[in-house]
């Protein structure tokens, strides 16, 4: 009977965590454009994405809070790269872009969870304009 109780046990904890759904990033990839949903919780990297496995030449970056004081950080090639864009604490919802002219910036982005303030993560996203 114990072991019968201890394999139900087992099999009830192993259907809980099959059904778990863990929160991450939503990339969409269209002709010259990236649009991530952030989760807030997972590092996003182009790297990671097929469409986007080589860098690209950006041209501009757009960060659509979600509420005052939001932050996006936004760095080339890894958790450590150079700083390419910094919303700084957001005034409201309005976009904050930043545009890399005349010819674009050529580097594969990295977005650091830990680097991120997010209201509602599922109500904020991130725009990004690259030459093809």
């Amino acid at each position: 009977m114990k072991k019968i109780a201890a394999l139900f046990l087992m099999l009830v904890l192993f259907l809980s965590i099959a059904s778990t759904s863990f929160a991450t990033n939503t990339t969409s990839v269209g002709a010259g454009t990236i649009t991530i949903i952030l989760d807030g919780t997972t590092d996003w990297t182009s790297v990671a994405d097929a469409n986007l496995s080589s860098a690209k030449r950006i041209k501009s970056i757009q960060f659509n809070p979600s509420a005052a004081n939001d932050i996006l950080i936004v760095r080339a090639y890894s958790v450590t790269g150079t700083v390419i864009f910094n919303s700084n604490p957001t005034g409201g919802t309005a976009p904050v872009i930043k545009y890399y002219p005349p010819y674009g910036k050529l580097v594969s982005l990295y977005i650091d969870a830990t680097d991120l303030t997010l209201d509602t993560p599922a109500s904020a996203s991130v725009y990004i304009e690259y030459e093809e």
